[in-house]
């Protein structure tokens, strides 16, 4: 349960500091945590102190923390949903009100700043810019429903009926991740820097077919008579219901698939090696240059944290930890100092309360070097 008293002191520390210390939070609750860091990524701190101070919220804030409590899927924490939550705080205490709206369509020739914003293109080719926060419905461009979105949820309706395949590509920027939820229910969490190619909806007697580069976990709808197949690159991991992270970008040397729940097979075009068959907590791996594949037993959660909003290292190279920051907060990291490169971290960072600055230092404090923030881009020295 979300404190009002509690939350009220820790923000009014930080309405004073103008920042965020982590030392905040050690006697928070997973959602207060949720709560403080988004209103104050909103700059919603201050309105929020000044409305609680004057009016008497305390029966619409049993019935938001409610919500909060209520909502949570048992899977995994979609911490992302926070943003909602923290925008339904400014609907009790402003009484303002949400007008649902369709997301931006942007037309062919159209200019726009695709690595920053949240893209959909449709079968039609037009560009829609998906507000993260936003909700609104897509259309057929016959006027039917095809999909809802949801804060940063998009889900295609099962009710909507084709008879042939009709695709549709959305691609997550750095620096946020997104929920897709496909006709057949399957539900993917996309990771920074991911494009996926989907159908709206499946084709009855068909494989269920996607197409990814960057990284995903999938948890598959069960359906045995229509096996479901994630292509990326030369590698197909074709699996009936389970679930499981595929990594494919496009600058790592690997594409990695690591199993959480079920079974899946993973095979390659290039060789005539046949499948891997992994288990849960097993991850296969496909090498671009070598054109060989591998399998090991792994620690899910150093592939899956993720989801949660946190970034998990395990003797993990620096030079690696640098890509995956810049992913995850959207930032251009030059570092002049090679000899850290090799250098390897045990790290645990949680991406919605901690600051890029926040893991720099943190990392210093263990690798001597400084660093310099200039907007997006940081120089290590």
């Amino acid at each position: 349960m979300v404190k009002k008293e509690r939350l009220r002191t820790i923000l009014e520390q930080i309405e004073s500091s103008q920042i965020i210390e982590p030392e905040l939070f050690k006697n928070l609750t997973y959602q207060e945590k949720e709560l403080v860091e988004n209103l104050y990524e909103k700059g919603l701190v201050k309105s929020y102190l000044e409305a609680t101070k004057s009016l008497n919220v305390d029966e619409e804030w049993l019935k938001f923390t409610d919500g909060l409590d209520h909502k949570q899927t048992p899977i995994v924490p979609l911490w992302k949903n926070v943003f909602r939550y923290a925008a339904a705080v400014v609907i009790l205490i402003t009484t303002a009100f949400l007008v649902q709206s369709p997301p931006t369509i942007v037309k062919q020739g159209q200019q726009i700043n695709d690595g920053e914003v949240i893209t959909l293109r449709r079968d039609n080719q037009d560009v829609q810019i998906i507000d993260e926060d936003g909700n609104g419905q897509l259309r057929s461009t016959s006027g039917e429903v095809i999909a809802e979105q949801d804060g940063n949820r998009l889900k295609y309706l099962s009710e909507y009926k084709l008879d042939t395949i009709v695709y549709n590509e959305l691609s997550i920027p750095y620096g946020q991740v997104f929920e897709l939820e496909l006709s057949d229910g399957t539900l993917i969490h996309l990771n920074s820097g991911t494009t996926i190619k989907y159908p709206i909806q499946f084709i009855e007697g068909n494989k269920r077919e996607v197409y990814i580069e960057g990284e995903g976990f999938f948890n598959v709808a069960k359906d045995k008579a229509h096996p479901f197949l994630v292509r990326s690159d030369a590698v197909t991991v074709e699996v009936l219901g389970t679930e499981f992270n595929v990594s494919s970008y496009p600058e790592n040397p690997e594409i990695q698939t690591v199993l959480v729940e079920g079974a899946v097979a993973m095979r390659n075009s290039k060789t005539d090696d046949g499948d891997i068959i992994l288990k849960p907590g097993t991850k296969g791996s496909w090498n671009k240059a070598t054109l060989s594949s591998d399998i090991s037993e792994v620690d899910i959660e150093l592939y899956t944290s993720w989801i949660g909003g946190e970034l998990v290292f395990q003797d993990t190279p620096f030079k690696e930890i640098l890509v995956m920051l810049e992913r995850r907060y959207n930032v251009q990291i030059k570092n002049m100092n090679p000899d850290l490169d090799h250098k390897k971290l045990n790290a645990r960072f949680s991406v919605q309360i901690e600051t890029i600055e926040h893991v720099l230092k943190s990392m210093r404090k263990i690798l001597s070097y400084d660093y310099q923030i200039n907007g997006k881009e940081i120089l290590i020295k």
